[in-house]
């Protein structure tokens, strides 16, 4: 959103201590910077030399990178609600009920051949 100090900034949270922030300056490139646990990092053109073909790139680059971070992230994260053993959902405690479903009528899923 602009706020009339001649940039606009745009700020996401994904929760906890965690913050990106994109500034764009009239006068200059735009700065994007990355604040969570255990990372700080601030990307930014040479404002020297100005925005330049290879900045463009480097962002076009960067972009595709996160892209696929993320989408790794999703993945991970759906297999991590899975047990590692039978593929059953895991319930909210972070454990497997199936076995103790299987045990109660004398089966076990989780059995290793």
């Amino acid at each position: 959103m602009a706020n009339g100090n001649g940039y606009i900034s745009v700020g996401l949270s994904s929760g906890r201590d965690s913050r990106v922030d994109c500034h764009v300056y009239d006068d200059g490139g735009p700065i994007l910077c990355v604040d969570g646990t255990g990372v700080h990092l601030t990307v930014a053109p040479n404002r020297r030399e100005g925005i330049t073909e290879d900045d463009v790139r480097f962002a076009r680059t960067l972009s595709e990178a996160v892209a696929t971070y993320r989408s790794e992230v999703e993945r991970w994260y759906e297999q991590t609600k899975l047990c590692p053993w039978c593929g059953h959902e895991l319930g909210e405690d972070g454990e497997c009920h199936r076995l103790d479903d299987d045990l109660a009528r004398g089966a076990d899923s989780h059995a290793t051949a």
